[in-house]
């Protein structure tokens, strides 16, 4: 079928699926069926199925060399970016190199609502407060004329929840204030405040 279709991206990863769970006695030949993949269905699916054929079947340093190319290609997208950042966090347990990856990627992706929030969940994940306020910041900034409206609302809600997570009140009505302020919508921050507020008592 992929002799009838060389480029049918599904087809293509039907073959190499089936050729990766041969196992040991077909690997040469399953990677030379990457090399033609990754030529005739250029893709951020192909280069992000290719990452993990290499982590699962080469190691974590072909999975790192399997990035590495793939960034480079002219159709590279953000998501093959998050998805080796989110690998080396979630399964390579190397938060400090994921860190690295977002923070490069924020050089070409900073206006990706999706990119921007999961890098905002590594840096919420590891407590890294001042950092993850700094991303919010920077992503929502006035000058930020490129980032649309539905895409900041996005992020403002997200940076919402970060606040409210923090339990820090004071913080959670400015952030809520200039939310309003940017989407002009009425502003709750001093119900919200004040709600929070009666959610604490008991605690206190």
């Amino acid at each position: 079928a992929v002799l009838a279709v060389p480029h049918s991206l599904p087809l293509r990863l039907c073959l190499l699926e089936e050729l990766e769970k041969a196992g040991a006695s077909r690997l040469e030949q399953c990677k030379i069926a990457w090399e033609e993949g990754l030529q005739k269905c250029p893709s951020a699916i192909m280069y992000i199925q290719f990452q993990n054929f290499s982590r699962r079947s080469l190691g974590i340093d072909a999975f790192r060399a399997a990035f590495l190319r793939t960034r480079k290609a002219e159709n590279c997208t953000h998501q093959v970016w998050s998805h080796a950042a989110i690998t080396e966090w979630r399964h390579n347990n190397n938060p400090t190199l994921a860190r690295k990856l977002f923070e490069m990627g924020m050089r070409y992706y900073s206006n990706e609502v999706d990119f921007v929030l999961a890098y905002a969940d590594l840096l919420d994940s590891l407590k890294q407060d001042v950092d993850a306020r700094l991303l919010f910041e920077r992503t929502l900034d006035s000058n930020n004329t490129a980032l649309p409206k539905e895409a900041a609302r996005a992020v403002w809600d997200r940076y919402l929840r970060f606040e409210k997570s923090r339990l820090e009140l004071a913080s959670l009505a400015a952030v809520e204030a200039r939310r309003a302020k940017c989407l002009a919508e009425p502003d709750t921050s001093s119900s919200l405040t004040s709600a929070s507020q009666n959610n604490l008592e008991p605690m206190m």
